[in-house]
């Protein structure tokens, strides 16, 4: 019988660990969604800004395997931290070149900023933990995880070029 209840609690512990993150995903899915429909928005109307991202190559980046890199190539991945109750910290953008992975671009949840969820928040509209849960959920939603994505091809292919003035023309 301690061995029946042995491996129950080892099935337990093993469940708990592989699905853990799906959860929290899901949970947070499901609260910003009933969220957002109380207040009668959808995703796609909560702006947030770019400029916190964090870049791990020099911008421009004239390396052709980067700047000429295909937007399939680019991976959002979400960071989380610890596995039974995981938190998100934040969201990396990787590329994948010539068989490996490269750090381009991070975006922490911490520096996240959505101006309407924040005026939501000072108006009582939302409370604290909402505020939170809004983020991650946006942080990890995929149309947001494309919209990063692009601002950093973006980045990456700015031509700054036109920046310097020509002593001649001026």
């Amino acid at each position: 019988m301690t061995f029946l209840g042995l491996f129950i609690v080892m099935f337990a512990m093993a469940a708990t660990f592989l699905f853990s993150r799906w959860m929290r995903v899901k949970v947070n899915e499901i609260k910003s969604d009933r969220i957002l429909t109380r207040l009668g928005k959808q995703p796609d109307d909560i702006p947030f800004s770019y400029e916190e991202l964090t870049y791990f190559i020099s911008l421009p980046n004239r390396d052709p395997e980067i700047y000429h890199s295909d937007r399939d190539k680019y991976l959002a991945t979400v960071d989380y931290e610890g596995y039974v109750f995981p938190e998100v910290h934040g969201l990396m953008i990787e590329l994948n070149k010539n068989e490996k992975t490269v750090q381009v671009a991070y975006l922490s949840l911490e520096l996240l900023r959505a101006p309407v969820l924040e005026r939501w928040k000072y108006e009582g509209k939302i409370t604290e933990s909402e505020y939170k849960d809004l983020r991650t959920f946006i942080l990890s939603h995929s149309l947001s995880k494309q919209l990063i994505i692009e601002e950093v091809m973006k980045q990456v292919r700015r031509d700054d070029r036109i920046l310097f003035i020509d002593e001649k023309d001026a």
